[in-house]
C-alpha cells in the first residue's frame, strides 16, 4: 500500500473510531466495514470492529474479527491483550493464556496485559500466577484500580482479609 492509500485508511480508521468511542455504533460499525470492503485484510479495522462487537455484546462476532485481525498481524500485543481477554470473558479461559503471554513477550511493560492475563488466571483458580500477573501489572503502573480490585480479591480468596 502507498503512503497516500495509507494515509487514507488511516483517516477512515480514525473516523470510524471517533464515531465508536462517542458510542455512535451503527454509524461506527458502518464505516468500517465500508473500510474493510477496500481492506479486508485491515488488522486494526478488524479489531476495532470486533471491539465495537464486544461492547455491544455480539461476543461470536468479536472474537472472530479479533481471531482474524491477529492471524494478520500477531505482533500486535493490544489487540492479542484485547482478544485473550474477550476469550476469558466468554467462559474460554483457557484459550485465552496463550495469546495473553504473547502479548506480555513483545511487550512486558504493558500494565494492560499482565492484569488481563492475571484476570484469566483468576478465573482458573490459578491464585499465586494471577497474583504475580497482578503485581506486575501494578509495579508498572501504580494506580491500575482494575488491577488492584483483582488482586484484592485474590488475597480474600487467600483469607488475607486486612492484604486485600
Amino acid at each position: 500500500m502507498e503512503s497516500g492509500e495509507q494515509s487514507t485508511l488511516a483517516s477512515q480508521i480514525a473516523n470510524a473510531l471517533d464515531h465508536h468511542r462517542q458510542g455512535h455504533y451503527s454509524a461506527g460499525e458502518s464505516l468500517y466495514r465500508q473500510i474493510l470492503t477496500k481492506n479486508p485484510d485491515s488488522a486494526e479495522t478488524l479489531h476495532l470492529l470486533g471491539m465495537l462487537y464486544h461492547e455491544v455484546g455480539r461476543q461470536g462476532d468479536a472474537m472472530e474479527l479479533i481471531r482474524r485481525s491477529v492471524e494478520i498481524d500477531p505482533r500486535q500485543a493490544h489487540v492479542l491483550s484485547n482478544y485473550g481477554s474477550i476469550l476469558a470473558k466468554n467462559g474460554r479461559t483457557a484459550e485465552a493464556i496463550q495469546p495473553l503471554t504473547a502479548a506480555i513477550k513483545i511487550a512486558p511493560q504493558f500494565a494492560a496485559a499482565h492484569n488481563n492475563l492475571g484476570a484469566a488466571l483468576e478465573r482458573l483458580a490459578r491464585w499465586h500466577e494471577a497474583l504475580v500477573a497482578f503485581d506486575r501489572a501494578i509495579a508498572l503502573k501504580p494506580d491500575y484500580v482494575e488491577a488492584h480490585t483483582h488482586r484484592g480479591n485474590v488475597l480474600r480468596w487467600f483469607g488475607h482479609i486486612d492484604a486485600a
